[in-house]
């Protein structure tokens, strides 16, 4: 479990890195979330604490939003523990799927939180959702022997 929290510490880290070089967070894909769902898949049972990890690490470069981060990382965590039983979450189109749908949520809700829904927001959100996804299978691809 410590190399999981490691890697999604690290993806939290270059999501931070490639957001301060592009000078948006909102155009880097969510590499945390990713990360999540990627190294779940090794250690199941660890869900609650890898999600903790995942939004204490997206917390540390956060403006606000601190509670909805935590309460959206651990039902993110939680709803892919959950789809563990029902599919073949080793699939890297599912784990695109749901990358991309984790980042939505994510947006949306600290976007909703702050009262800032528009619809250049829900742009927003869509793309999130699209590169984060496409983050997810490009991941996947460069290192498909590890989940």
């Amino acid at each position: 479990m410590f190399t999981a929290g490691l890697v999604i510490a690290s993806a939290a880290a270059a999501q931070a890195l490639a957001a301060h070089a592009v000078g948006s967070a909102w155009w880097v894909p969510q590499l945390a979330l990713i990360a999540l769902i990627r190294r779940m898949n090794h250690t199941p049972r660890a869900w609650l604490p890898l999600s903790v990890i995942a939004a204490a690490a997206l917390m540390v470069w956060s403006i606000r939003g601190a509670g909805a981060i935590v309460v959206v990382l651990i039902a993110i965590g939680g709803a892919w523990r959950a789809a563990m039983w029902y599919w073949d979450v080793a699939d890297a189109r599912l784990q695109a799927v749901a990358a991309g749908i984790s980042a939505a949520m994510l947006v949306g809700v600290t976007a909703t939180l702050d009262h800032a829904v528009s619809w250049p927001i829900v742009a927003l959100i869509a793309w999130q959702a699209v590169w984060t996804a496409v983050a997810a299978i490009a991941w996947a691809a460069a290192r498909p022997e590890r989940a």
